[in-house]
């Protein structure tokens, strides 16, 4: 039912107002998933707003994919997963990601992950960081460039993982494509001209298990940009 109180708002802020009421009632579960919701008439006469108003709201929540429009039949609430959301808005945002960018968010996003992981200090999920440190080093081996990015980001993922912090995790998950560019990038050169490479993804393993925070990011910092 709509029972909203009507009010008067300022001309700018009524489409806003009445996003929030919808998103409300979505978040709420007073409109269920797979529910249909008002039509734009009755929406109007229960916040007091115009249709354009109303309209504008329902559309921000649609391209949000909190909504959808089944045509001849009315507007439905979706299932929204926020890392869909997230990794349909990342392009927009990581349009010409540069290295540079790309590696400050992931320390930022790593850095904090170590320092959790070191509070936890859970033996098992350290062992499992090292495994899979060893399967990205044979891809490295290998000089198979894709298997190789994909081994890299399953490490730095469980690392988020080992903060048990499941917002990180949503952030890394969202970013993960372009962050694969990045590491794809970076990686080729060195297999082209068989370069040797000193992998710290490993003592960064070692240095969370011993508790040593300053090491783990210090080797962390030189696995992001390059430096070894």
């Amino acid at each position: 039912m709509l029972n909203e109180s009507k009010q008067t708002y300022k001309a700018e802020s009524v489409s806003e107002h009445v996003y929030g009421l919808l998103y409300e009632k979505i978040l709420s579960g007073e409109w269920p998933v797979d529910s249909k919701i008002p039509n734009e008439f009755d929406l109007c006469d229960a916040f007091g707003a115009s249709r354009i108003s109303v309209r504008s709201a329902i559309q921000r929540l649609i391209s949000m994919g909190m909504l959808e429009v089944k045509r001849g039949d009315g507007t439905y609430v979706k299932s929204f997963s926020l890392q869909n959301y997230l990794q349909q808005a990342v392009p927009f945002i990581v349009q010409s990601a540069e290295r540079q960018e790309v590696a400050q968010f992931r320390e930022a996003l790593e850095a904090q992950a170590c320092r959790l992981a070191i509070e936890i200090h859970n033996d098992a999920e350290i062992d499992e960081l090292e495994r899979l440190f060893h399967r990205s080093n044979e891809a490295f081996l290998a000089h198979d460039v894709a298997e190789y990015v994909v081994r890299d980001m399953d490490y730095h993922r469980h690392l988020c993982k080992m903060s048990h912090n499941h917002i990180l995790v949503t952030m890394w998950d969202a970013f993960v494509k372009p962050m694969s560019l990045s590491i794809k990038e970076n990686v080729s050169p060195l297999l082209q001209f068989d370069a040797y490479v000193d992998d710290h993804h490993l003592h960064i393993a070692q240095a969370i298990r011993a508790g040593n925070i300053g090491e783990a990011l210090r080797l962390l910092h030189i696995v992001l940009y390059g430096l070894a």
